[in-house]
Order: C-alpha cells, then sequence, then structure tokens
C-alpha cells in the first residue's frame, strides 16, 4: 500500500491537508487505482493541533517516525 505522509505544523491549513486526504485517501482501487494511505504527522508527536481559522482542533496520532515509512512525503 502506498503511503502518503503529510507534515503539519500549527496552525494547520485544513484546506490543504483536505487536498491531500482527497487524492491520495479515497479508496479507488475499484477503478484499478493502486490503494494508499493518507498518514498526518507533526515534529512533536501526537498531539491536538489548531487549525488556521477554521474554529476547530486537528488530532494528530503520529510523530517523525511516520516519514521513515513514507514514500510520498508532503510538507
Amino acid at each position: 500500500m502506498y503511503r502518503a505522509v503529510v507534515l503539519v505544523l500549527p496552525p494547520v491549513s485544513v484546506f490543504e491537508t483536505a487536498i491531500v486526504a482527497e487524492v491520495y485517501g479515497l479508496d479507488r482501487t475499484a477503478h484499478g487505482v493502486p490503494g494508499s494511505r493518507v498518514i498526518v504527522c507533526t515534529p512533536d508527536g501526537p498531539a491536538t493541533l489548531p487549525t488556521k481559522g477554521a474554529g476547530f482542533s486537528m488530532q494528530v496520532d503520529h510523530g517523525l517516525e511516520a516519514l521513515r515509512r513514507a514514500d510520498l512525503i508532503i510538507v
């Protein structure tokens, strides 16, 4: 499975993170597209980060160790 890892910093841009989820996070295997997974990480390890003007927080479950297993790193 292809792993796209997004490194986010506070405040998190919801729009930019959502684009990655839309491109790499949707299951399109029925259309012949290889499976992929989106993983979000932050330099400080698991954390709750504020979003940029969205009015909510984002729970990030991974630290920088997720980058080691990435096929694609998005910053």
